[in-house]
């Protein structure tokens, strides 16, 4: 199935990082819950703060840092997981890659925002 959002290249490699994800942490024991819920919830905060980013250009530069953050903050819960031995290390380095593409196109993006801005700024 392919949506409107689907065209969006970051957000796509971001849905499958989440697919990815809860497919792994589906099997945590109970008492570590609190880490299947803060993936859960940093993978989909990700994701919200993406669309945010593409649809508010306004408050690119502040959903730009939380993006960066959940990257960070995923990378260090997926950390966690490999040293609990609940994901093995292809696992975690799996998701390492995605999750740094996602980082790399999102800086891409960052750059290039700046630069249009700064050519629509020398045409005022």
């Amino acid at each position: 199935m392919t949506t409107f959002n689907d065209n969006f290249k970051i957000a796509a490699k971001t849905k499958k990082i989440i697919i990815n994800l809860y497919n792994l942490i589906e099997n945590i024991p109970r008492k570590d819950y609190f880490l299947k819920e803060k993936v859960n919830q940093t993978s989909f905060e990700l994701l919200e703060c993406i669309f945010l980013a593409n649809e508010l250009e306004i408050k690119f530069e502040y959903y730009y840092i939380n993006i960066l953050k959940s990257i960070s903050l995923l990378d260090f819960l997926l950390e966690i997981l490999y040293r609990k031995k609940y994901i093995s290390l292809k696992q975690a380095e799996s998701q390492l890659y995605l999750l740094t593409e996602v980082r790399k196109m999102v800086n891409s993006w960052r750059k290039n925002k700046e630069i249009n801005d700064a050519r629509a700024n020398d045409y005022n």
